[in-house]
């Protein structure tokens, strides 16, 4: 599994938000609940019955009212400026906060018995505990600035020690045993201001924690990444990433089959851009974006494959997409055709089985490790291969990875790897046979289909299912390419099986584009779903076998075109980027855990000695 891919399934660990209704629901049980809780000793104490009418106004009142109020005010000072801050999830970080506040308090209180002193300098505690908290989460997930971090952050504590401080004095005028902080007002400044310095230390401790190598802070990459999460905001997270890519050239094959009309009817697009890293965020969309803006610039459909790539070939913005259309667009006029293909011919090595087939001039390697898993094929690995296959005889050449089956475990192929040495040799042999093969004249047809009842979180992108039909001689082969990142084990070989028995096709190849739209777009996933997992497969390959019908019926004799493509200037995340960024999620985890420790522990020691002076 990529490096990426680790760090993608962080998303399974993240949560998806109940309604605001629920959680207003959930937050006055638990204000009646804590209240109950920090008062009962109270009442064990003194048995005095004026506590529970207390327990029921401060909860709904003094809890539940400043839990609400302070939400509301919240999203008055903010206007807007950040989405991720919104009514539901304030009343979430609300809730929290009372609850942190409360446990702090109350639990002391209740194993103390009511002992007024106890309670005084947990509540004292517990207020600064709470802000300090309730400044790291604002601060660390939304874009505000400093001052309406701190004010939105005070404003809940603020407003519950007021209103019960108004229950205390006002709706019940006689003593009661309960704790006031009137009369503590200068210690509990000054403690708070402690917890604000130490919060801030902690922060900027946080926050430097991968700038240093990576060149952003570890705070700005979470607000981006949050911003993504909660509300699909992909600018912040694409400009990080475009600060801290690099530039590269990088090859498109283009291969283009004119009919007798001169009219492009497909085009196979082979780009070495990775389309990831996940979600909408950089290159993730390029198959889709690719083939829908290419058809509707030539009228031909457009199946794009999964070149030599990995994460570190991950386009930084979206916004490149365009160019690279425009750069594809600028060379299709000047492809050349000629007559004919050859069969397709395969070879095994070890576990990898590589399939060769010449299309015009140029010879098409395709990679797959299946029915055992495979992950990523680097750019190194593809051109290594094509320069070996040139130079034993094909004019040009290009490297497709099949990226068509995902088990529990597998990594990246890389140069020098057991799995390269494997594929190499495989395609060395594959290609032999190809040199046997006669050119004959090709027919070909394609149909594509995304009128199936598959989501995204099932693992089917936005470009659907591709048949590529060819009919080379008398002989019949297909390429099957589904717009997900990787399949299910076991999926290839039930569709080309079924392609075989009930259509007569000769051979066939399923690959995927290894789109990364599928990924990260359900909190309850493990990063995301291969095609074929969580779906009825009968269903699929059904769908298949009726796309390749109708790519039978749309059947003509075509020629052949093709050119490699060089892009400049792309702004990629870079082989050294990618693994300072992979590794900052458990770095920066283990940071925040420790400088939390080193820092709040003596906040808290001295906090305690500072207040026996007062209490």
């Amino acid at each position: 599994m990529s490096r990426i891919e680790r760090a993608v399934r962080v998303y399974s660990k993240l949560f998806a938000l109940p309604s605001a209704r629920i959680l207003l629901i959930v937050s006055l049980l638990l204000s009646l609940f804590m209240a109950f809780l920090s008062n009962i000793s109270f009442y064990l104490r003194t048995l005095d019955l004026i506590i529970f009418p207390y327990i029921i106004c401060e909860s709904v009142v003094g809890i539940w009212g400043s839990l609400i109020v302070s939400a509301i005010m919240s999203l008055m000072i903010i206007k807007g400026k950040t989405k991720v801050l919104n009514f539901r999830r304030l009343i979430a970080l609300n809730t929290f906060s009372v609850v942190l506040l409360y446990a702090v308090y109350g639990l002391p209180t209740l194993v103390s018995i009511g002992d007024y002193e106890v309670a005084v300098f947990s509540l004292i505690i517990g207020i600064a505990i709470m802000t300090s908290f309730r400044i790291i989460a604002c601060y660390s997930i939304s874009q505000v600035s400093v001052l309406e971090v701190i004010t939105i952050s005070t404003i809940q504590p603020f407003l519950l020690m007021l209103l019960r401080e108004v229950l205390l004095n006002f709706l019940f005028p006689r003593e009661l045993p309960v704790p006031s902080v009137k009369q503590y007002i200068i210690p509990l400044i000054l403690i708070l201001l402690i917890f604000l310095f130490s919060t801030s230390i902690y922060l900027k401790t946080v926050n430097s924690s991968v700038k240093s190598s990576l060149g952003v802070g570890g705070l700005e990459l979470f607000k981006a990444f949050i911003a993504e999460w909660t509300e699909q905001e992909d600018a912040p997270l694409e400009m990080l990433l475009t600060r801290i890519g690099e530039e590269r050239t990088l090859p498109v094959a283009v291969i283009c089959f004119k009919n007798i009309k001169e009219r492009i009817k497909a085009i196979l697009l082979i780009p070495t851009i990775h389309p990831g890293p996940f979600k909408t965020i950089g290159s993730s969309l390029l198959p889709h974006f690719l083939a829908k803006e290419l058809k509707q610039k030539t009228g031909a459909e457009v199946i794009v494959l999964h070149g030599p790539c990995d994460h570190s070939l991950n386009l930084t913005s979206k916004n490149q997409l365009q160019y690279v259309l425009n750069e594809i667009i600028k060379n299709i006029n000047d492809i050349s055709y000629v007559d004919g293909a050859t069969s397709i011919t395969y070879a095994k090595e070890g576990a990898m089985t590589v399939k060769t087939q010449t299309l015009g001039d140029l010879t098409l390697i395709i990679a797959t490790r299946s029915p055992l898993p495979m992950d990523d094929i680097s750019l190194g690995v593809g051109l290594l291969t094509t320069k070996i296959i040139e130079k034993e005889g094909s004019k040009k050449a290009f490297f497709v990875d099949a990226h068509n089956c995902m088990g529990e475990t597998f990594e990246d192929v890389l140069i020098g790897s057991e799995t390269a040495k494997e594929l190499i040799l495989a395609a060395q042999k594959s290609f032999k046979q190809l040199l046997n093969m006669p050119i004959r004249p090709l027919k070909i047809g394609v149909a594509k289909g995304r009128d199936i009842n598959i989501p995204l979180e099932k693992g089917l992108g936005s470009d659907g299912v591709s048949v590529l039909l060819m009919e080379i001689g008398s002989e019949y082969y297909a390429y099957v390419v589904f717009d997900s990142n990787n399949l299910d084990f076991g999926l290839r070989e039930q569709i080309i099986d079924r392609l075989r028995k009930e259509l007569g096709i000769k051979d066939a190849e399923v690959m995927t584009t290894d789109t990364h739209e599928v990924n990260a777009v359900s909190p309850s996933k493990g990063g995301y779903v291969p095609l074929g997992r969580e779906i009825n497969r009968e269903e699929l390959i059904s769908y298949v076998v009726d796309l390749t019908k109708q790519a039978e019926k749309n059947m003509e004799p075509v020629k052949v075109g093709s050119k490699i493509v060089e892009i400049p200037k792309l702004k990629v995340m870079g082989e050294q980027q990618v693994s300072i960024l992979t590794s900052a999620i458990p770095i920066g985890y283990s940071i925040a855990k420790n400088a939390a420790i080193a820092t709040f522990i003596p906040t808290l020691v001295a906090s305690i000695l500072f207040l026996l002076l007062f209490i």
